[in-house]
């Protein structure tokens, strides 16, 4: 899958919160790092078709995204904010957004699903007293109940601890070995242990688009973190 975006404008009144973006996203995990307010959000709610562009094009494998049905085949999302209905079992939530997906599931289907987030042996719990971490994996399992090509997943990391953080990595880098896994955060150090790739926005402007490792020689920096300060500096 190949996501190609040319020209990008977004804007919110009289503020310009995306301005001129260009960025190619291919198969892998990619990161889309910057502060909080430089528009990482805005940038993943247009690709998931939530919020339309002011202007510039963006295509899936071709497919315009103005055609929102063919591309929401194809996408999955997991918001910064997301809730389940706390009486809901974890098997009954995957059940319930299954159905509204179309898909119809088994019950080996569901549970094997659930073993990929590693949640098998918790599926008669109630979503109220799963943790951070495992509502995240139960998150990250809706966002891929309909076998997206295209996860797109908003700050999956911020709140976590250590462990738990560990844990959503590396199913990222596992469904980036044959998928496009699109994540943002505000810390140089998810982007480190998580991804190949990223793009750096600042100001709404893109900063750095390419490889993790290259950033620091481009930069002239003896950290990925040391980079990334410079680069948002600059704008």
């Amino acid at each position: 899958m190949n996501i190609e975006v040319k020209g990008l404008v977004k804007d919110y009144g009289g503020k310009r919160v995306l301005d001129d973006i260009n960025i190619n996203i291919d198969k892998g995990v990619h990161g889309i790092l910057g502060p909080i307010g430089a528009g990482k959000t805005t940038l993943l709610r247009i690709l998931s078709t939530l919020i339309p562009k002011t202007s510039g094009e963006i295509y899936f494998d071709g497919i315009n995204i103005e055609n929102k049905k063919e591309i929401r085949k194809i996408i999955g999302y997991l918001p910064q904010e997301f809730s389940f209905y706390p009486n809901f079992t974890v098997y009954e939530i995957l059940d319930y957004f299954a159905a509204l997906s179309n898909k119809k599931l088994s019950k080996a289907e569901i549970l094997s699903k659930l073993e990929e987030v590693h949640l098998q042996e918790l599926f008669k719990v109630k979503t109220k007293a799963l943790s951070g971490g495992m509502k995240r994996r139960l998150g990250i399992a809706v966002a891929m109940v309909g076998e997206p090509e295209v996860l797109i997943v908003d700050e999956p990391i911020i709140g976590l601890d250590s462990e738990e953080s560990i844990e959503i990595r590396k199913m990222f880098s596992k469904i980036g070995e044959d998928r496009t896994v699109l994540l943002s955060t505000h810390t140089a150090q998810d982007i480190r242990l998580s991804c190949n790739n990223l793009v750096v926005l600042n100001k709404g402007k893109v900063v750095y688009d390419g490889a993790v490792g290259n950033m620091i020689t481009e930069v002239n920096s003896l950290t990925l973190e040391d980079a990334y300060m410079k680069l948002i500096e600059e704008v």
